[in-house]
């Protein structure tokens, strides 16, 4: 009877390791061009929103940008929101857009622009978020002033474990860094 539940016991664990290591998990990557490393990993499948939002360099203003991940895991822009129409915003609809404005606000409604990535320049000056699951996500309090690309991807589990786990030790060294 001790043998069984030690054989059980065993291939228990060896089920979880190779759940672990093989089974994948999809993902929001965002990734540091230049530095060459993952910021932030968030669990998203097909379907799954997010937004990315930014202040307008020039009109000082918020945009943002409404996406959601397809079924092939790519990235399609599906709304556009901004409080101004001036320099170096939408002035010009695509077929089967539509502009509409309510409480102060321009919305770009019916976008369909499919893309593998979005890349951005990120910095302080312009208050760079990603929200997604309706956790809102200060992109430059995490990478800096850099540039980012954002994707779907996919994962295994052990490597989204890593990733978590890397993320707390470097949260709690810049705690004790600051204490």
């Amino acid at each position: 009877m001790k043998r069984r539940r030690f054989i059980a016991g065993i291939v228990i664990i060896v089920a979880v390791l190779a759940a672990v290591q093989w089974v994948r998990l999809g993902v929001l990557r965002v990734e540091a061009v230049r530095e060459g490393g993952t910021v932030l990993l968030v669990p998203a499948e097909s379907g799954d929103t997010f937004v990315l939002s930014y202040v307008h360099s020039v009109e000082r203003s918020v945009v943002r940008d409404f996406f959601r991940i397809d079924e092939g895991r790519r990235l399609v822009l599906y709304g556009t929101e901004f409080r101004s129409s001036n320099t170096g915003l939408p002035s010009a609809l695509g077929p089967g857009e539509t502009l509409s404005r309510s409480d102060g606000a321009f919305r770009i409604s019916g976008m369909h622009r499919v893309m593998n990535e979005v890349s951005l320049w990120v910095g302080e000056a312009y208050g760079n978020r990603l929200t997604i699951h309706g956790v809102d996500h200060d992109l430059p309090r995490l990478a800096g002033e850099t540039l980012l690309r954002v994707r779907a991807d996919t994962v295994t589990v052990a490597g989204y474990l890593f990733f978590r786990l890397e993320q707390l030790v470097v949260h709690q060294e810049k705690r004790v860094s600051k204490g």
